[in-house]
């Protein structure tokens, strides 16, 4: 069992949950490199990919949200404190 903690996306509370099929892999950790995830709210496939040479985004395959990251932004504890600079009143899980 994961003890690894989902991640709030935006204001609106959209969530990137640990994908459930990562069956005989190591459990994710805020060292792992994104790799993209599940959207808590439509429960499509979120994915990571590189942009440009200054961002790369999440994007979910079946709602289309798509969130807009720093490119040295690269693993999931990175993004946590990525997003805490951008939603003050919310503090990374510890």
């Amino acid at each position: 069992m994961s003890t690894w903690m989902p991640i709030v996306l935006t204001e609106q509370g959209d969530t990137l949950l640990e994908r459930s099929d990562r069956r005989g892999a190591p459990p994710l950790s805020d060292e792992t490199s994104l790799g993209g995830g599940v959207h808590a709210i439509c429960g499509g496939c979120i994915d990571y990919r590189r942009t440009t040479n200054t961002h790369s985004v999440l994007l979910c395959r079946a709602c289309g949200l798509r969130l807009v990251i720093p490119a040295d932004v690269v693993t999931y504890g990175q993004l946590r404190g990525h997003l805490t600079t951008l939603q003050p009143g919310q503090a990374a899980p510890a």
